[in-house]
């Protein structure tokens, strides 16, 4: 399932409450204490090690995930597990141009798309060709 938006934190005696949705669908977890330190721990060294820079994640899976709202990716990573990046129509079309590009341009390239052979996004962020 594919839950758009964090629409409540309540804090219950167990821990907490997270109830998330997508259109006309909620979805409620619960996390226990331990659960949500350990979550509040990874944001904030993933926060404070990306601070000024782009942070890099390895990516060990996709798949395409679409709801009535919107387009989206679902990367599986190793830094964080799976998230997913909602995708405007513009957006997504962009993507498939520049990845066809980066797959079309010869390995010896020194720059690929946004970013150079090594994977570092290079300081400006726009397009990666006219």
């Amino acid at each position: 399932m594919y839950l758009e938006r964090l629409k409540r934190i309540l804090s219950t005696e167990r821990g907490l409450r997270l109830t998330f949705s997508s259109g006309d669908t909620e979805e409620s977890i619960e996390l226990s204490p331990k659960a949500a330190d350990q979550i509040l721990q990874t944001l904030q060294i993933a926060t404070s090690e990306s601070a000024g820079e782009q942070l890099t994640l390895t990516v060990l899976g996709h798949q395409v995930v679409r709801t009535p709202e919107a387009y989206g990716l679902l990367l599986r990573t190793q830094e964080f597990g799976a998230v997913v990046f909602s995708l405007p129509l513009a957006i997504l079309q962009r993507l498939i141009t520049d990845l066809t590009h980066l797959a079309s341009s010869p390995p010896a390239s020194p720059r690929f798309g946004s970013g150079d052979a090594t994977g570092h996004v290079r300081d400006k962020i726009g397009p990666s060709h006219p």
